[in-house]
């Protein structure tokens, strides 16, 4: 320890601005590290959205609407018009 004649105001100035000095690299450290986390807490947050994004399914496409009928010169076709069949007659040989 410093004997007590060592401690003229001047000296006790220089001490107690040291002090402060350090106190304020500190808080500019504590500062950078709370910037630091920070970040770190969106980067992670941010990939674990990317994560959780690639664990599910993509979504399902829209079903693809109908087709609508061919129109040629603005007039839609007729659909065609099949003749009746014949009445089956129940035979087993087939057609003919």
């Amino acid at each position: 320890m410093e004997a007590a004649g060592n401690r003229s105001p001047s000296h006790l100035e220089d001490i107690l601005q040291r002090v402060v000095d350090r106190m304020e690299r500190q808080d500019k450290a504590i500062d950078e590290m709370g910037r630091a986390f920070q970040a770190m807490v969106t980067k992670v947050s941010e990939l674990a959205l990317q994560a959780q994004q690639q664990q599910q399914p993509p979504p399902a496409a829209p079903p693809t609407p109908p087709t609508p009928p061919i129109v040629s010169g603005g007039i839609s076709q007729p659909e065609p018009r099949l003749p009746i069949p014949e009445k089956y007659a129940g035979g087993g040989s087939g057609f003919g």
